[in-house]
């Protein structure tokens, strides 16, 4: 994650606002081309995770990563050659370019779809290794993959003669080298099962009511967290989408904080609800909620009232920041509001009922396209960013009181008070306070420093507002001690 900040704004240098903006679109058509998924990352996922809690599940493991594996390596090809044939359609009739040459915008969108087709299927792999608690070595893959992306991208945009096409191939490679290192990974911790794995139809039709309604939620998630994007390269210029794109990497650091948490949680949510342990699974989602308030919140409220500053800091750019500084603001509060909710959202799928979030989501995927084509010919970019917070409020207003209705009842008002309202309010009180004593004038240490301070006496009043976070902190202290 720190890799990825710390050169976004050596690319805007390289390739220039426009360039830029065509990493966005790359980066929005992965997400978009994540329908492929089918829900079968995730059911792979829950499923590894529940063998490790009955035993008897076991033997179809291995099969059932084979069968995924065929359909997933299928569909990826299949969309990466249709974005090849496409190319040309795409850059003359989507993308707002005018110092790029058509030709460039059509070689990038070609590249762009060969390299999502090596790519995609990671995020099956990726759900394996996490399904068998094996975070630690997909996580190692991919902070390595992250590093030679970037380091690797700006050495070869620095000798190549197209900086466009050297940093597109340059991402088809470590596609390629990720989503292979990572498979090879799985199938070592596979080899447990002891026989060779095949292609299995009856696993297709056991599974195929899960997966159906996880991937159901995951397209309409993907058009309510990139429909926007894909809209706004289609209405704005390309050089004020690349400012767009530069605010939602910085507002996307959020989820570098949620996802590992959401991950972690996942297979011990199903383990737990495979077992009916009720009163450790309430000990567990408290405990949860409360570790991604403290760590999320802060954070988010530091990117939401400083958003200016920590640009210019970033970029160094005075103008670039202006640009950005509102979107970021905007985007930072709404990425809040949706990882603060996300909880909720995964402990329904390791439950079973992925119906309630996929429900959601769809009246929402409805909503987004009218209001974006309202919203965004008038205010431009900044609305799009507005539309985005409005419908994550939906998840921690509408969402999580449906839920628990069902799920873990009577746990609703200690949820909003000592999960939400405490570290929020405590966060928010000190982030007043410091941007009515911090001037954006500071030199850039002393600017860097104070908000270093903000940002870290709400960590340590918010861990110590909320019970379960604060015990859980104190028992590490201790740990350390004795050890």
């Amino acid at each position: 994650m720190l890799v990825g900040f710390a050169f976004a704004p050596i690319y805007v240098r390289m390739l220039g606002a426009e360039g830029y903006g065509l990493v966005g679109f790359f980066l929005s058509l992965q997400a978009v081309l994540g329908v492929m998924d089918l829900g079968m990352s995730l059911t792979l996922n829950r499923e590894l995770a529940r063998s490790r809690a009955d035993a008897s599940r076991k033997n179809s493991s291995a099969d059932l990563l084979r069968t995924s594996e065929v359909i997933y390596w299928g569909l990826s090809i299949l969309a990466g050659v249709l974005i090849a044939v496409l190319a040309p359609s795409i850059a003359s009739k989507w993308v707002n370019a005018s110092s790029l040459s058509q030709s460039a915008v059509s070689t990038a969108v070609r590249l762009m779809g060969f390299a999502v087709s090596l790519q995609a299927p990671l995020a099956l792999y990726q759900g394996g290794l996490y399904g068998l608690e094996r975070q630690l070595s997909a996580n190692v893959v991919l902070a390595m993959a992250a590093t030679l992306r970037a380091i690797g991208a700006v050495a070869v945009m620095s000798i190549a003669p197209d900086r466009l096409l050297a940093f597109f191939v340059w991402q088809l490679a470590i596609g390629a080298f990720s989503t292979g290192a990572c498979a090879r990974l799985l199938w070592k911790a596979m080899e447990w099962q002891g026989r060779h794995a095949r292609v299995s139809r009856s696993l297709i039709a056991e599974h195929w009511r899960f997966s159906a309604a996880v991937s159901a939620n995951g397209v309409v998630g993907v058009l309510l967290t990139q429909l926007d994007k894909i809209i706004l390269i289609k209405i704005l210029p390309l050089a004020e989408f690349g400012y767009y794109t530069l605010a939602n990497v910085l507002a996307s650091a959020l989820w570098g904080l949620v996802i590992p948490i959401n991950t972690a949680l996942f297979p011990r949510f199903v383990e737990l609800s495979e077992r009916k342990d009720d009163r450790n699974l309430i000990v567990l989602y408290h405990k949860s909620c409360q570790l991604m308030a403290v760590v999320l919140v802060p954070t988010a409220l530091l990117l939401a009232l400083f958003p200016y500053e920590l640009l210019n800091i970033w970029t160094r750019n005075t103008q670039t920041a202006s640009h950005a500084s509102q979107i970021l603001a905007v985007l930072a509060i709404g990425n809040m509001l949706n990882g603060l909710a996300s909880i909720g959202g995964y402990l329904q799928s390791a439950a079973g009922w992925p119906a309630l979030l996929f429900k959601t989501n769809a009246i929402l995927a409805v909503s987004l396209v009218p209001l974006l084509w309202i919203i965004v010919p008038k205010y431009g970019a900044i609305g799009g960013a507005f539309v985005w917070l409005i419908l994550s409020s939906t998840y921690v207003f509408v969402m999580i009181p449906m839920m628990h209705r069902r799920l873990l009842r009577g746990e609703m008002r200690r949820w909003y008070m000592a999960d939400l309202f405490l570290p929020l309010s405590v966060a928010l009180s000190i982030g007043i306070c410091a941007r009515n004593i911090i001037d954006p004038n500071w030199p850039g240490t002393a600017l860097l420093f104070a908000l270093a301070c903000e940002w870290g006496m709400a960590v340590l009043l918010t861990t110590l507002i909320c019970p379960a976070a604060r015990y859980a902190a104190l028992a590490f202290a201790q740990r350390l001690v004795r050890e």
